[in-house]
């Protein structure tokens, strides 16, 4: 089963070895530790620059992005 979201988040990130590496996230005011990331991926939506993160957290897979026109981070979708 896969969760639609689409919704804004807060983002904590880092960068390491020149990448940026998201390490935990708030959604719904309840904070959520990455633990793992399992893809990235860079696309487009017009002339901004996305990146998604595929993120494991508490036993589930979730897909957030982040927006670097808007910089605005999303969640996206929740698997599981």
């Amino acid at each position: 089963m896969v969760l639609n979201i689409h919704e804004p988040i807060e983002v904590s990130a880092v960068f390491t070895n020149s990448r940026l590496k998201p390490v935990s996230f708030v959604w719904n005011r309840r904070h959520y530790k990455i633990e793992g990331i399992t893809g990235v991926y860079k696309y487009l939506i017009g002339v901004s620059r996305c990146f998604g993160y595929t993120v494991k957290s508490g036993g589930r897979l979730y897909e957030i992005s982040l927006n670097t026109g808007e910089m605005m981070w999303r969640l996206e979708k929740i698997h599981g």
